[in-house]
C-alpha cells in the first residue's frame, strides 16, 4: 500500500509473495518494485496517481537472498545484486512511456 501526497492510498502490486525492493521516479510519478511470483522474478512499475501498471517483465534471473539495489538515473532503472546470485550484477533498464 502507497499513499500518496493526495492522502489517498493505492494498491501498488496483487503480487501474494514478497515484494523485495523498491525505486520512486525522480519526479514521484512511478514506482519501481521487484516481486517474487509464480512466474518468477519480476520488475513491475506502477503509475501512483492511477495505480495503472506500466511495465511487467520477468527478469530471467533467480531472486537473490538479499534484495538488489534499486534507483533512477533519469528514465533508466539501474538494479544492482550485492550478493553474487546473478551472472551480471547490474541490470539497467531504459524505461519511454
Amino acid at each position: 500500500m502507497t499513499q500518496l501526497a493526495s492522502g489517498t492510498t493505492r494498491t501498488a502490486t496483487d503480487a501474494t509473495d514478497r515484494c523485495s525492493a523498491v525505486a520512486w521516479s525522480g519526479d514521484g510519478e512511478y514506482l519501481a518494485m521487484t516481486v517474487n511470483t509464480p512466474r518468477g522474478y519480476v520488475l513491475q512499475i506502477v503509475h501512483l496517481e492511477t495505480g495503472i501498471p506500466v511495465f511487467g517483465q520477468v527478469l530471467g534471473v533467480q531472486a537473490p537472498p538479499v534484495a538488489p539495489s534499486m534507483t533512477w538515473r533519469g528514465d533508466t532503472l539501474v538494479l544492482t545484486d550485492r550478493t553474487g546470485a546473478w551472472v551480471l550484477p547490474t541490470l539497467l533498464l531504459t524505461l519511454t512511456f
